[in-house]
């Protein structure tokens, strides 16, 4: 047995010892468990498929890259940022919004929220589809919305509750260049929500 269960490696045999005739048996054997070890090993290049949870024993990885699928590990600085609910700029039409988020949702699950800069005044009821899944109503205080519940330029926040989204926050109006208001370039909406760029 290559390993222990613990992950320490034991030579099985003794060392040999020099001017004795070695084994060829041994050899094989060691050799054998040597192979084995390594197999179970993490190849640095990737090339590994893990098999089991790591136990971290409190560890951390570091320098760890940004994640960009749903499947990906994400690090600290992009959980800080909140990158993955932003929406920018509401696309669609002023009832029926969309927006994307990166990386993309495949699936819509109750406590997801979202942030995106209204685009236009919204008539009456409402919907959302996020990353191109089917749209969503939008309520506000468990209602269909009025209209102007949604107000083109100003941020909003977007909260699903595994049925609908619920409007859970709206923030000041969006600052553009050259005076007036309405959407703007995602790092200047950041900056507005007080999220790091």
């Amino acid at each position: 047995m290559a390993r222990d269960g613990s992950g320490n490696f034991t030579n099985p045999y003794p060392d040999f010892v020099s001017g004795t005739v070695i084994s060829s048996t041994q050899v094989d054997s060691n050799n054998s468990d040597i192979a084995t070890a390594l197999t179970q090993s993490i190849a640095v290049d990737g090339q590994s498929v893990v098999t089991a949870n790591l136990p971290m024993a409190t560890k951390k990885f570091t320098g760890l890259g940004a994640g960009s699928a749903a499947t990906d590990s994400a690090n600290l600085g992009q959980v800080q940022a909140q990158a993955y609910i932003w929406g920018a700029s509401a696309g669609g039409a002023a009832d029926a919004l969309t927006i994307s988020t990166s990386p993309a949702i495949t699936a819509y699950a109750a406590g997801q929220m979202f942030r995106l800069v209204a685009s236009a005044n919204n008539t009456g009821a409402a919907t959302i589809a996020v990353s191109g899944l089917a749209a969503k109503a939008i309520q506000r205080n468990g209602a269909a919305l009025a209209a102007a519940d949604i107000v083109s330029g100003k941020i909003y926040e977007l909260l699903y509750d595994g049925t609908q989204f619920q409007l859970s926050g709206s923030y000041a109006t969006i600052p553009v260049s050259g005076g007036g208001t309405g959407a703007t370039s995602a790092s200047a909406a950041r900056t507005a929500l007080g999220l790091a760029i």
